[in-house]
């Protein structure tokens, strides 16, 4: 399966078999849609696969962790105020996130 996002706030995961989609969701979160109840942002389409979630992040310092399958589901909603300059990337038990001013470091001590 593949999973993406447009930068309206779209979510789709395809069937990478024969092309097909297998679900669309239109994101609560951030997105360059113009919907009035939510924030200007930039999607990145680019998600980061974990273990068993996916993360999607937006440039206004929001993640969405996606459990995998074939229909949406949201694990959890993440924000960190500063911020993206891109995706997640993960190392080990680390996620390092690069935000317009710093990089961090997030894992279990």
């Amino acid at each position: 399966m593949l999973y993406t996002a447009s930068n309206e706030g779209n979510f789709l995961i395809i069937n990478a078999a024969d092309g097909k989609t297998l679900a669309t969701k239109e994101l609560q979160s951030g997105s360059a849609a113009g919907r009035p109840d939510f924030p200007n942002a930039n999607i990145y389409p680019s998600l980061t696969l974990a273990g068993k979630y996916a993360f999607l992040s937006n440039d206004i310092g929001e993640t969405l962790v996606l459990g995998l399958g074939k229909e949406y589901q949201e694990i959890k909603r993440n924000q960190l105020g500063e911020g993206f300059s891109g995706s997640p990337v993960f190392a080990g038990t680390r996620m390092y996130v690069r935000t317009k001013e710093r990089l961090y470091c997030i894992g279990v001590k």
